[in-house]
């Protein structure tokens, strides 16, 4: 169910070089395995900043950008 008839997607592109299909079938060898990795905290990429302003009525509001899931 789509609720807004816009997204929240700045910007999308998808870059495709050469044929897939066509790479499986010349390759001389195809490896096919299954990997997995142990759970890693992520690392938080969001710049330094904030943006203040007064409401209408004469309130401020303060907002940041945490560096921390527990800001």
């Amino acid at each position: 169910m789509k609720i807004q008839d816009f997204s929240n997607v700045a910007e999308h592109f998808q870059h495709v070089k050469g044929d897939i299909k066509q790479g499986f079938e010349q390759a001389d060898v195809i490896i096919e395995r299954e990997y997995t990795t142990s759970n890693v905290h992520q690392g938080y990429i969001e710049p330094h900043n904030g943006t203040a302003f007064w409401s209408a009525d004469g309130r401020p509001h303060v907002g940041v950008a945490p560096r921390a899931h527990s800001s």
